[in-house]
């Protein structure tokens, strides 16, 4: 009996240490101005060219970004600046592939 009751907290044990797999990603940058300013207060889209679902968020003052929950396919990134300023009125950036 003592036997079965450790290898179960063995197994508890070993479940508990390894994390599953993640197959999505997170896309973290900086959103700069032709100059190099930082832009606060932007919108960065990242649209999935196959699904066109698209997942959002807004630079901080730093002008640092993060979207997370990526699902691998390619995205298209696009940023537009706050309050009408620095734009690419939807032009991607960059196109990006989640593998």
């Amino acid at each position: 009996m003592q036997k079965s009751i450790s290898a179960l907290s063995l197994l508890f044990a070993v479940a508990v240490v390894c994390p599953a797999q993640e197959s999505r990603a997170t896309l973290i940058g900086r959103a700069t101005d032709p100059t190099g300013a930082l832009i606060a207060g932007a919108l960065v889209h990242a649209t999935n060219t196959a699904t066109n679902t698209t997942l959002s968020s807004t630079t901080n003052e730093g002008g640092n970004f993060e979207i997370p929950y990526l699902l691998p396919g390619t995205y298209n990134v696009t940023v537009k600046g706050a309050g009408g300023g620095v734009t690419n009125s939807g032009t991607p950036v960059i196109s990006l592939t989640v593998q």
